[in-house]
């Protein structure tokens, strides 16, 4: 019948208890079950998030800003954070912070656990009724990072971050893992000390995805009307224009490093227009290195180099630690070798001479390279070469050719092969461009195990 249908006295009270009373944690949960990697779904019960902080209580909180609070929550065997926003977000904001935490997985980027956006039954008093009214709540929970935030780190502890290894390291991290946002087309918005969080082991970590965006496929900004940010991070063009790209996240970073490098002392002022303007014209330099006689030498990065069958089949892209460049191209399997870098005389050295190396390793599983002679080449722009050579990428000594030049062993761990010589005079600065060739034609030899930093034209 209805009336069966209709609940008791004491089921009622119970509901009501459940819904409105604080409560100790009445059942145990491990961070094991939580932490599900092979799970697409990410949603979480929110009887779960009020069990492990004590409804949400005051005594559990370890962070508060403007949109959120941050919740310490305990489980049998660690802890993780809860954040539990002041006020629901528009859908759509809520949802793009959960995307863009739940699409990366990287060592340098806080780890979200799943979250929970849903109506809790809540009974209230209103007009002396008890009424039943649905009370919404947005909630994320993270891993749990026992050493806090870097800016935490940067003012309880002086003299740690006067060490240069620490300051490398933190340094190195956070732009490996700012990195890895924009290879997925992900801006954060909001890069600063208080938003990178500290392992364990001092591993920084990127957090706080509240500001972030995603762009869209074909695009290179976005346009912000309302402007949020934190003021002396934020770049000029976000904060006159509303105008936010990638490079805006690279200015707060390098604001963040100037931060770190001077043990969490802004040195430079962020209202001085001269300063922001001298560095917005070193970040758009182009990158160079000074040879010894002063002279301009130029680094080309195994991603700006021509590489012939770069496919993932022939080769891959990997990062190795302890490097300057983020990616490096690591040949797989080809029987056709070919490499080509290219410059423009126009950004030489008028005058200098220069020599042409080939930056790289060969992996200890490396074959068809070793004993074996390439061919580099030195032609201008379109067909005309100017010389050719025999080199050999392999130390060991090629018994059929005396004139073939091998690689030097370089105090980073590195080998350089010369590929090429010449003179940028009046004659080779008319030409459009200067492209040196590495080639291996003997398409009867497999060849694998060459890693490539870059190649190098030096000045003599």
């Amino acid at each position: 019948s209805a009336l069966s249908q209709v609940p008791s006295a004491l089921a009622l009270r119970q509901q009501i208890s459940k819904h409105s009373m604080p409560r100790k944690v009445v059942k145990l949960h491990r961070l094991e079950d939580l932490f599900c990697e092979t799970s697409t779904d990410k949603s979480m019960k929110l009887q779960v998030l009020q069990d492990i902080t004590e409804n949400f209580s005051v005594d559990t909180v370890i962070g508060s800003g403007g949109f959120a609070v941050v919740h310490k929550g305990k489980l049998e065997d660690g802890c993780v954070a809860v954040k539990k926003f002041h006020e629901v977000l528009e859908y759509k904001s809520f949802e793009r912070e959960v995307d863009c935490l739940i699409r990366i997985k990287h060592q340098n980027i806080v780890r979200c656990i799943g979250y929970y956006a849903g109506e809790q039954k809540k009974m209230v008093m209103m007009d002396g009724k008890n009424l039943l009214v649905g009370v919404r709540h947005q909630l994320i929970c993270f891993e749990y990072l026992h050493n806090g935030s870097l800016r935490r780190n940067l003012d309880d502890d002086y003299h740690c971050w006067s060490q240069w290894n620490m300051c490398y390291d933190t340094i190195r991290g956070i732009c490996l893992g700012l990195h890895h946002l924009h290879e997925h087309r992900i801006l954060h918005g909001d890069i600063k000390p208080d938003n990178i969080l500290l392992g364990d082991d001092m591993t920084p970590k990127i957090a706080d995805f509240g500001l972030s965006r995603l762009l869209e496929q074909g695009k290179s900004r976005i346009l912000i009307e309302k402007k949020y940010g934190t003021q002396g991070y934020t770049a000029p063009e976000y904060t006159n224009n509303g105008e936010f790209t990638i490079k805006s996240d690279i200015y707060s970073l390098g604001v963040l490093i100037e931060n770190i490098l001077n043990n969490g002392q802004h040195t430079i002022s962020m209202d001085d227009t001269a300063s922001i303007t001298g560095m917005e014209s070193m970040v758009q330099a182009e990158p160079s290195l000074e040879g010894e006689t002063g002279r301009t030498s130029k680094m080309l990065q195994s991603e700006s180099l021509l590489i012939a069958n770069n496919k993932p089949r022939h080769w891959r892209w990997i990062s190795l630690p302890d490097s300057r460049f983020a990616k490096y191209a690591e040949l797989l399997s080809v029987y056709f070798l070919a490499i080509s870098g290219e410059v423009s005389p126009a950004d030489l050295c008028a005058g200098a001479s220069y020599t042409v190396y080939l930056v790289y390793k060969l992996a200890s599983s490396s074959c068809g390279l070793r004993g074996f002679v390439q061919t580099s080449s030195l032609r201008l722009h379109g067909e005309h070469t100017v010389a050719t050579s025999k080199v050999s990428l392999g130390q060991e000594a090629c018994a059929s050719d005396s004139d073939v030049t091998y690689p030097v062993p370089r105090s980073d761990g590195w080998l350089e092969l010369k590929l090429a010589e010449f003179t940028n005079d009046d004659e080779m600065r008319q030409e459009k461009g200067v492209i040196v060739d590495l080639r291996e034609e003997n398409v009867a030899v497999e060849k694998r195990g060459l890693i490539v930093e870059g190649m190098e034209f030096r000045s003599n």
